[in-house]
């Protein structure tokens, strides 16, 4: 089964609160207006499947809470504290599957991004375990249906998630098929399903999620992008306002190392941008800003806390190259000296793009019209990428002599 998401991720309605250092009406503790009720809630959030160590678990609670957009959790103020609200809530079937379904129109704009993106954090507990992750959810242009971002746009979002000996959430098209398939393989550039290890899984927390933010991490490195050409067909790396990217998040709960925790998009919006001619067999880096942010759960039965190092926004854009091998791609094209680009699609998936100290998390850009990679061809050269399906659809391309 495919799982679904109509959103990147979204935020949800609450009550307005007043908070130190924040906007009025920016968060409250969850209440009946956070999680909509069947008859309201129409668009699919997500789905998808929870099992232990590989089975299926029947009857498991799937919870999805809001997050703030990052540019405000970029400027509130160090101390200031905040309840993430539920929009949205399930329990599986007897066979482990789950759909998270909301009402998008009850969304206050203050939890969009400017492309109606939002972000939550999903948790999938049984009686005794539970693991958290977070992601972005975006409109998919499809009525009632979310979606993550993919190797060329975005893709029905999927998930399983595992609460057995090695918790593990699978991201991709194959999760929640009913196979066995957190054994799969990590995607290659064709969107495949990827698991990534989390947290250990801990008693469900059944109360409110309370947020203090923490001290900021500001510049950051993120590998961007790897260019690869040549003497005959140099390239063009530009980035200008609302380019997206994909960030992960690093968490550390009390007593444990720091593990993975998801995936934030986050927009440049800055008022400018950047464009570096003649560049060759380098990795492109920006620098980008984190921010801690503690989590809390307080429970009767005992609770929890965790560091969540979450990104909220860019310092710097093509702030340095670093030299990269060459590495001759399968699907090429010959052309002739002209100026060809790309300006649609996603770029490779770095594993360990942004250095966080403590650990090293994923990152990863889409082509648009505000983030494109242009090859200035001098003289007869091949363009070739790694998808057979041609250079313009590849996440990853090079130029090299014919």
């Amino acid at each position: 089964m495919k799982l679904k998401l109509r959103y990147l991720m979204i935020p949800a309605a609450c009550v307005p609160l007043t908070i130190a250092g924040l906007p009025t009406g920016a968060w409250s503790a969850s209440t009946a207006a956070d999680a909509p009720t069947a008859a309201t809630a129409t668009g699919t959030l997500a789905s998808g499947m929870v099992a232990n160590d590989g089975t299926a678990i029947g009857h498991a609670s799937v919870v999805a809470v809001a997050w703030p957009r990052p540019e405000v959790l970029a400027t509130a103020a160090k101390g200031a504290t905040f309840t993430l609200p539920v929009v949205a809530r399930t329990k599986t079937d007897a066979a482990g599957r789950f759909t998270l379904r909301l009402d998008e129109t009850s969304l206050p704009a203050r939890f969009r991004g400017t492309g109606g993106q939002v972000d939550i954090e999903m948790i999938a507990a049984d009686s005794v375990r539970e693991v958290h992750w977070r992601q972005t959810v975006t409109p998919s242009g499809a009525a009632n249906v979310q979606s993550v971002a993919g190797p060329s746009g975005t893709v029905p979002a999927s998930f399983t998630f595992d609460l057995g000996r090695r918790p593990s959430v699978l991201e991709g098209s194959a999760a929640g098929s009913g196979t066995n398939t957190l054994a799969a393989a990590h995607a290659d550039s064709g969107g495949a399903a990827k698991s990534y290890a989390t947290a250990a899984a801990r008693r469900p927390c059944g109360s409110p999620l309370s947020v203090t933010m923490g001290p900021r991490h500001n510049g950051l490195r993120e590998k961007f992008m790897k260019v690869l050409a040549w003497s005959g067909a140099k390239a063009t790396v530009e980035q200008t306002t609302s380019s997206t990217h994909q960030l992960g998040v690093g968490a550390k709960y009390s007593g444990e190392n720091w593990s993975a925790s998801g995936k934030v998009s986050v927009q440049t919006r800055i008022e400018g941008g950047a464009s570096t001619d003649n560049v060759a067999d380098a990795y492109v880096w920006n620098k980008v800003n984190y921010r801690d942010i503690i989590v809390k759960c307080i429970a009767p039965s005992g609770g929890w806390t965790r560091t969540d190092r979450t990104p909220t926004g860019f310092n710097d854009l093509n702030a340095d190259f670093t030299r990269a091998p060459h590495t001759n791609l399968r699907f090429c094209a010959t052309k002739l000296p002209g100026k060809y680009w790309k300006t649609r699609g996603r770029n490779t998936t770095f594993e360990t793009g942004v250095d966080m100290g403590p650990i090293s998390v994923s990152a990863q850009a889409g082509f648009d019209s505000n983030t494109k990679l242009q090859y200035v061809v001098t003289r007869k050269s091949k363009l070739c990428g790694n998808s057979s399906a041609g250079w313009l659809s590849s996440s990853q391309i090079e130029s090299r002599r014919p």
